[in-house]
């Protein structure tokens, strides 16, 4: 879920701003839930398109595995 700001936040999960803020970007859990900064769908995207440029993504041509 996305909020426009730690206070829309605390009140939608019921978690302190203190906690919200310390576990803010560190990929460590809090009662289950992982907050980020930033969407991780954009995250995944630009990773994804980084990494797929340098493959050569030809599929009509057969390749050994």
């Amino acid at each position: 879920m996305e909020y426009p700001s730690v206070n829309k936040a605390k009140l939608a999960l019921g978690t302190a701003p203190q906690t919200i803020k310390l576990y803010l970007d560190t990929n460590v859990p809090s009662k289950g839930v992982l907050y980020y900064s930033n969407p991780i769908v954009d995250l995944t995207l630009k990773l994804v398109k980084e990494s797929s440029g340098n493959l050569n993504l030809d599929h009509s041509v057969a390749k050994k595995v």
